[in-house]
């Protein structure tokens, strides 16, 4: 009776560990505005429309569109705006496509615009392998994208890009993410103007993501094997920071040890 006790004790601890939450998302907000403002001598008028979730996890998608014109029916701008989110244990990420055009514009002053912006805040309660992508497309001068992703109070960013203008870029890398709270922050702008006989239009398309694996799978394939042994005893004993197993920003036994308890630990 004893034994059978304890193994049930043993069973629902495995259990319960198993089931135990190792990201949280603690806040969140997937946004996207898009709006067009005409402005003359006896026109001043403008359209505004946004789409906004502040859920912690699921997928958020929405579009949203405005097309102003004059009183006289005159074509003024566009704006069109799309957010594609999702947020889960092993993902976080958005893609955001923004558009703003005048376009055949009948006033003195159109200015029109599209932005996205993903914000998050997240905990890490067990570390993670962690395979990090930014990628932006800037299309005309007044269009820039940033993102960044930092771990909150240790120092500087751990992956970060920034892109300005008729410009494109992208950013990628596969590292750790050690117990404790993060911050992902990602935005998309483009903006239009136009005058008389002026026409003008910009475009920014942002795809960031962070996809989370246990944290012995070195080589984030989305199993723990001996490909993934072999690999980072590969770097460690080739003396790459990129075995840091713990993050403390120097390569010792500590490393080794840890990563190879973890992985024997998956193979059980």
């Amino acid at each position: 009776m004893i034994r059978a006790s304890l193994t049930g004790i043993i069973l629902a601890t495995c259990a319960l560990e198993a089931r135990a939450q190792t990201v949280t998302v603690t806040s969140s907000t997937h946004r996207v505005e898009t709006q067009a403002f005409g402005y003359d001598w006896d026109f001043n008028n403008g359209e505004i429309d946004s789409a906004i979730s502040t859920a912690l996890s699921g997928s958020f998608f929405d579009t949203v569109f405005v097309d102003l014109n004059e009183w006289y029916g005159g074509h003024v701008g566009t704006g069109t705006g799309s957010v594609d989110s999702t947020l889960s244990e092993s993902y976080i990420g958005a893609l955001f496509d923004l558009y703003a055009s005048c376009l055949n514009v009948g006033v003195f002053q159109a200015d029109c615009s599209s932005v996205g912006v993903l914000d998050t805040k997240f905990t890490i309660h067990t570390r993670r392998r962690a395979v990090i992508d930014f990628e932006a497309l800037c299309y005309d001068d007044y269009s820039w994208a940033f993102a960044y992703v930092k771990k909150v109070g240790a120092g500087p960013n751990i992956l970060s890009l920034d892109v300005f203008g008729n410009d494109d870029g992208g950013a990628a890398k596969t590292t750790w993410l050690q117990v404790g709270n993060y911050e992902f922050y990602a935005e998309g702008n483009c903006g239009a103007f136009g005058t008389y006989g002026t026409s003008d239009d910009s475009t920014c398309v942002v795809d960031v993501k962070i996809r989370l694996f246990h944290e012995a799978d070195y080589n984030a394939s989305g199993g723990v094997d001996l490909a993934d042994r072999s690999a980072f005893l590969a770097a460690y004993n080739a003396g790459s920071l990129n075995a840091d197993f713990n993050g403390d920003g120097v390569l010792s036994k500590a490393d080794r040890h840890g990563f190879l308890a973890s992985w024997n630990a998956s193979q059980q």
